[in-house]
């Protein structure tokens, strides 16, 4: 196996480290938050299928 790759650079995945998107799941969570706690649906469910049973 060669492990040498000049041209390869792996990294962590840092995607939702900067400031807008930060912002930006912090809101979707509040938004999560507020709606769970009126008693509503998610507005930002990942996993649907829980309003379906």
């Amino acid at each position: 196996m060669n492990n040498h790759l000049p041209t390869v650079l792996i990294t962590h995945h840092i995607g939702s480290a900067t400031r807008r998107t930060r912002r930006r799941m912090a809101k979707l969570a509040c938004e999560n938050i507020l709606a769970g706690l009126r008693g509503e649906r998610l507005p930002h469910c990942v996993n649907e299928e829980i309003y379906h049973r």
